[in-house]
């Protein structure tokens, strides 16, 4: 069963249009403490109700698949400078938009992998750290 608080927070929440779940927590009354560590309301059952309540899983497929699937319309300009037709096309940044959301939802992207390497000699190290 979801809190008052956990209430508050989704309101909240869709007033920021979805930007800050920490600041979203601390709106709605949650010590700095606990909103520093957001997961930790994410986690909760209470959470997960309120979720399935105001965003379904079908919901947010069927907006997923209408990103996917979005048109824009083109206007063509024939020699003269007027309008020839208008085709639909695909709308680019909407469909990579819900690509990009898909695979989040599914699990499909790895883990970002950040490797360092020191390609750098002893000496020149050295030298960058004196100047």
């Amino acid at each position: 069963m979801p809190t008052i608080r956990q209430k508050d927070t989704v309101k909240k929440l869709i007033e920021n249009g979805g930007k800050s779940v920490s600041g979203a927590m601390r709106k709605a009354g949650f010590s700095d403490a606990y909103a520093k560590n957001p997961n930790k309301l994410i986690e909760s059952k209470g959470w997960n109700e309120l979720m399935e309540k105001y965003f379904p899983d079908k919901d947010i497929a069927k907006a997923v698949k209408g990103l996917i699937k979005a048109k824009t319309q083109v206007r063509i300009l024939d020699r003269k400078g007027k309008f020839k037709n208008v085709r639909n096309v695909p709308d680019h940044l909407a469909v990579s938009k819900g690509v990009e959301f898909a695979c989040k939802l599914k699990g499909k992207y790895a883990p970002e992998e950040h490797v360092i390497t020191n390609k750098l000699t002893d000496e020149q190290l050295d030298r960058i750290i004196k100047d």
